[in-house]
């Protein structure tokens, strides 16, 4: 069994991930804004896509986790890491 602790960790490091490489791409989608109304929208998504990966990495951060919780935080790590493989 893992240790809660350090698949927490993992997950941490993969929100981390996530919001720096969407904070880059928020970036990058504000400043070619003016050139498409979709990269407007896409700016937007991004944006609200920070503000979830924000909270979940308060969550992960600041959560007691207890050692049945290897479930939760393997189902977060899974689905972040599935997301970026579209195919």
């Amino acid at each position: 069994m893992s240790d809660p602790l350090s698949i927490a960790a993992s997950v941490a490091g993969l929100v981390s991930l996530g919001l720096q490489a969407t904070e880059y791409l928020v970036k990058c989608y504000q400043d070619c804004r003016h050139r498409h109304a979709d990269l407007a929208k896409t700016a937007a998504k991004l944006e609200e896509l920070i503000q979830s990966l924000e909270t979940l990495n308060e969550v992960i951060k600041s959560r007691k986790w207890r050692a049945g919780d290897e479930h939760i935080l393997t189902t977060i790590e899974s689905s972040i890491s599935s997301s970026g493989h579209h195919p």
